[in-house]
This record gives C-alpha cells, structure tokens and sequence, in this order.
C-alpha cells in the first residue's frame, strides 16, 4: 500500500496568488494532481498552512477523499510541513511526496516509482538528464529518520546524508524538474501544457 503526500502549505510570496489554485488546462493544480495520485494512492494527505479554510472550501466539491492536514508553524519552512504530514499518515507504508507546484507530473512515472519499490532503499527519485528531481517516494524507515531530525532541517540534506541507499528511476520527463515559483514560469508551463493532454 501507497500513500500520498501533497505540500501545500506555502505563502506562494513570489508567485502573487494562491499557487494549488492556479487554473490549468481548466482545472487547478491541486485538482490535477489529487485526481492522478487517485489512481496509485491508499489515501491521500495535503498539508495546508494559513489557506486551510480556502483550500477545504474548494475540495469539498470534488468527489475524491482527501485527508487535510494543518500546519500551524508553515512560516517555518518545508520540513515542518513534510514532518508534519508524514506524522498523521498511516505507519508502515510508503509514502509518496509530492510538490504543489508539479502538477504536470505524468501518472505514469508515479507508476513506475511504486513499480520500482522494493522495500530495501530508503528512497526512490526520478531523474531527467542526470538532474534529481520529484515526486520522491519515501520508505518507512526513511519517514522515521525525517520525523528524528529537528525542524530546522532540510529534505534535501537528510536525503545526501543517505545517499547510498537512495535509488534512482531514469525518465524521459522534464516535469519531474519543475519548480513553479513565480508567474513567468506559471506562465511558460500554462502554455506548454495546455497544447497537450497530461
């Protein structure tokens, strides 16, 4: 069993506007990605912060159950939002983690990263082109050492720290690089993937 992990709990300060709402190909970014981790996922988890009330709101129409989860301490950065979550999902299982702003990541590469769980790395992560990048899929014993660390800590170096029991899945996929932080690069992703179907 998967479950799935959504951080949303960001202030969008750079982007100007609330960054899961942003509309594409006429739907929203968290619309977009919930309906696709639908179709890998036990049960789905968002950690929202300060747009708690705004984000249930526009849930509550859409027919997939969502766990929503508040974190009160959002101004402390992602890692207090990433333990936060990871504490209110099931133990034991897997978890996929994914960013609010990658809601053109494919439903086939969260296929494959949970084809390629086998239970013995710490990590699996896609990468284009040599370059790391998300949804990572976490293991058990992953998520235990993540909720050790302090809250000031980064993913990023929790991760390097252990490097040699990460595995890495190879796709031919840009999306998986994708950091939609300001309205430009909106923008630029809006276009290009309102020209296509994800």
């Amino acid at each position: 069993m998967i479950n799935a992990l959504i951080l949303a709990a960001g202030r969008s300060s750079r982007m100007g506007s609330e960054k899961a709402l942003l509309p594409i190909n006429q739907s929203s970014f968290i619309e977009h990605i919930i309906k696709k981790l639908d179709h890998v996922a036990a049960k789905i988890f968002i950690v929202l912060g300060k747009n708690f009330e705004r984000i249930k709101f526009i849930l509550s129409e859409l027919d997939i159950p969502c766990h929503l989860v508040k974190n009160e301490n959002s101004e402390l950065g992602m890692f207090s939002s990433i333990q936060k979550g990871l504490r209110s999902v099931p133990k034991n299982y897997p978890v996929l983690l994914q960013m609010i702003d990658q809601p053109s990541i494919p439903l086939q590469i969260y296929q494959k990263l949970i084809q390629r769980y086998s239970g013995k790395e710490l990590l699996i992560q896609p990468s284009f082109q040599n370059k790391a990048g998300h949804p990572l899929l976490l293991s058990p014993k992953l998520i235990d050492i993540i909720l050790s660390k302090s809250v000031g800590s980064n993913l990023k170096n929790v991760i390097n720290e252990f490097s040699a029991e990460r595995k890495f899945l190879e796709v031919f996929d840009e999306s998986i690089l994708e950091n939609i932080n300001t309205r430009e690069k909106y923008l630029r992703i809006k276009e290009k993937y309102e020209r296509s179907i994800y």
